[in-house]
């Protein structure tokens, strides 16, 4: 029975010291994106609907591509180094790390050619001049920001993979103080509009990545060391596994919540009124959201390092206690937005007749919210078994598949149709949710940490002793190998690392300066 206390005890106190500063860091990261969307609304004046639905179409573009990229990036990172590091393969946190930067730069050029021409897609499909112009300066700005913002997400979770979460707090708030600043300059005293919030959320993130670059190179060198080697560009089949299907479950629900909503909103009843509304609701929830992003972050690093030390035990009571915990905790934040609903709506506008029709969607809010983030808990402790496959099918199928259908059907028959976008949403995270736990508990654990272990000491992951013999890159080539001995050393070498992302950087500068001027 004491035991059994001590245990709980613990377990909380593990959960709260990970996962509560996790939160925080997610929380930063959505008011970061989402402050423009208060200083837009509160300036906007009589065109609120049309700023605001024009901004909230720029967050939909960057949300889909660099969002998701990013978060399943980052969630390879998180997943296969808190494995790594449960398992004491030291050596290979830094080799995963290593692998998704390169695995980032490459998507970044694909991309700025995307973002770049996204005015003339929004124009295709809503007719709007006003619409396509707003929404492609933001997301033609953000062409500059991506690579910081891809950098900095993965090496948080680089950081959070090994239990250190309170240094990138502190350089996501140094952060989000600049830019709440710029925001604040360029939108209330300059006049920018989409374009100054854009400028200043780009500004932000480079003044993070910055920070937590120097973080890791100056404070976090205690991990071995990966040389340029075959095994740093060979052997992507672990990373790919775990990159592609996280990056399509955030793909899935993006285009679920926002894409269907533009559609149905804009295309089918013409009402920018109600899509602006449906904008502050999803601004909203993604903001209570973030709490449960960071603790499911926070539980996958805990189950994630108990099955990677092969303690099949310990990890299934901890994913049961984890998700319970998480669900009591979500309960007090709903009953609390329940409470504060007038005071949320008053940051996003000032408009009387925008914000009675506000109140009444936000009032429900809170408890579609505790019936939504449900499927959120649940994923945290699939991707840390290695299930993000089940989890991808099983969203395509509540989500896209009914919850598009149940749109269609009903939204027409109702006169506040972004609350039953709303409302249907959270019915198929919830249908979601219970497929996958049943799913989960019903599989053999075991199993599970016998496929972890293979993962994190064969395969690709060589053990570290036989990594350190392995023949670097340079001793492939049919040359006598002490002419290259500078050479690689060089590779190796800090000053190389930081000039290869300053050289990556000017690259994608450019290329998306050629790709613009050739659209022009």
């Amino acid at each position: 029975m004491f035991a059994k206390i001590a245990w709980t005890f613990e377990e909380i106190k593990f959960l709260t010291l990970l996962a509560l500063p996790t939160s925080i860091i997610c929380l930063t990261e959505g008011i970061q994106l989402k402050m423009s969307n208060i200083f837009i609304g509160r300036v906007s004046g009589k065109d609120v609907s049309t700023e605001l639905s024009a901004l909230f179409i720029g967050q939909i573009v960057l949300t889909i591509f660099a969002y998701s990229i990013s978060e399943g990036l980052s969630a390879c990172v998180t997943i296969l180094c808190s494995q790594a590091y449960g398992a004491g393969q030291h050596r290979l946190v830094k080799l995963y790390y290593y692998r998704v930067l390169i695995l980032t730069i490459l998507l970044c050029f694909p991309l700025f050619s995307m973002f770049v021409s996204i005015g003339s897609i929004v124009y295709l499909f809503t007719q709007s001049w006003e619409l396509s112009i707003g929404a492609g300066s933001y997301t033609t700005i953000f062409c500059c920001g991506f690579p910081s913002y891809a950098y900095y997400q993965i090496s948080i979770s680089y950081l959070q993979s090994q239990n250190i979460v309170w240094s990138p707090l502190i350089y996501l708030m140094v952060g989000n103080i600049s830019n709440g600043f710029l925001q604040y300059i360029l939108i209330m005293h300059c006049n920018l509009g989409i374009a100054g919030a854009a400028s200043a959320y780009v500004i932000s993130t480079y003044i993070i990545a910055l920070l937590i670059f120097t973080h890791i190179q100056l404070f976090h060198q205690n991990l071995p060391h990966v040389e340029l080697s075959i095994d740093l560009i060979s052997g992507w089949y672990n990373t790919a596994k775990f990159v592609i299907p996280t990056f399509l479950q955030t793909m899935i629900v993006v285009a679920f919540t926002r894409i269907i909503a533009l559609i149905i909103l804009l295309q089918i009843f013409n009402d920018e009124s109600e899509f602006a509304i449906f904008s502050i609701m999803i601004s909203v929830w993604y903001l209570y959201s973030l709490f449960t992003m960071g603790y499911s972050r926070a539980l996958t690093v805990r189950v994630g390092q108990l099955l990677g030390a092969n303690t099949v035990t310990k990890a299934k009571k901890s994913a049961i206690f984890g998700i319970a915990f998480g669900e009591t905790v979500l309960l007090f934040i709903c009953i609390n937005a329940m409470l504060f609903y007038r005071q949320l709506c008053n940051l996003f506008t000032t408009d009387e007749k925008f914000l009675k029709e506000l109140y009444i969607n936000m009032l429900i809010q809170p408890v579609c919210i505790l019936v939504s983030d449900t499927i959120i808990l649940g994923q945290g402790v699939m991707n840390a078994c290695g299930l993000q496959h089940t989890q991808t099918i099983l969203k395509f199928v509540f989500l896209f598949v009914f919850g598009s259908v149940s749109d269609f059907i009903f939204v027409r028959y109702f006169t506040l149709k972004a609350l039953v976008l709303f409302f249907i949403l959270s019915v198929s995270n919830a249908l979601a949710f219970v497929s996958s736990m049943t799913i989960l508990f019903c599989r053999n654990w075991n199993t599970i940490a016998q496929n972890i272990s293979y993962n994190t000491h064969m395969n690709d992951s060589i053990v570290e002793p036989q990594l350190t013999n392995r023949p670097t890159l340079l001793s492939h080539f049919p040359f006598p190998e002490f002419k290259f001995a500078k050479l690689e050393l060089l590779l190796n070498s800090k000053l190389l690392i930081v000039l290869r992302y300053v050289i990556c950087l000017l690259f994608g500068v450019f290329l998306f300066v050629v790709v613009k001027f050739m659209i022009i």
